[in-house]
């Protein structure tokens, strides 16, 4: 049985402002980093649906790269994930986890927007060897013209993401 769920810009809104919350409040991120650890991996061990399922392997790699100092994270990047880990941390949100087949839901929303965000970086975390190229003297003119301009279009990305973040705002609503 599949179930198809419209989610609005208010409810979106919900999830931002529950995260805005949990920064204002005031995060221990290693705690925070390893209560989402354990429950992705527990979650990630039982039967869930593969929408829950597919923002939950998501999650893994989320928090390798918030552990991992190799993937250069901006400091409104990781204060936007550590948002996101504190609301899925907390087992009594929108949804408590404990509920059957939909209690992992709401969380897997966060997920799935908060790395929607972030697929530069994911990108660039997972296929390092696509993003870094040796020399860029090594390339054609037209080639290291391209990849100059995609390397300033993705930081002019990352900088109004940043700017958002300061504002307030953690998600993109469309």
């Amino acid at each position: 049985m599949y179930a198809t769920v419209e989610i609005y810009e208010p409810a979106l809104r919900y999830f931002e402002d529950a995260m805005a919350r949990a920064l204002a409040e005031g995060i221990d991120a290693p705690a925070v980093v390893s209560r989402v650890r354990r429950l992705a991996r527990d979650a990630l061990g039982r039967a869930l649906p593969e929408y829950v399922r597919k923002q939950f392997t998501i999650l893994e790699t989320l928090i390798r790269m918030i552990d991992d100092p190799a993937s250069r994270l901006t400091d409104a990047t990781r204060a936007r994930l550590l948002g996101a880990f504190a609301y899925v941390a907390e087992p009594n949100d929108l949804i408590p986890d404990h509920v059957p087949e939909i209690g992992l839901l709401d969380d897997a929303i966060v997920v799935d927007r908060v790395a929607r965000e972030l697929v530069p970086e994911i990108e660039a975390y997972l296929h390092p060897d696509r993003v870094a190229i040796p020399s860029l003297q090594e390339l054609p003119d037209v080639a290291r013209k391209g990849l100059i301009a995609r390397r300033e279009m993705y930081g002019r990305m990352a900088r109004r993401r940043d700017q958002r973040a300061r504002r307030g705002g953690l998600f993109v609503m469309r």
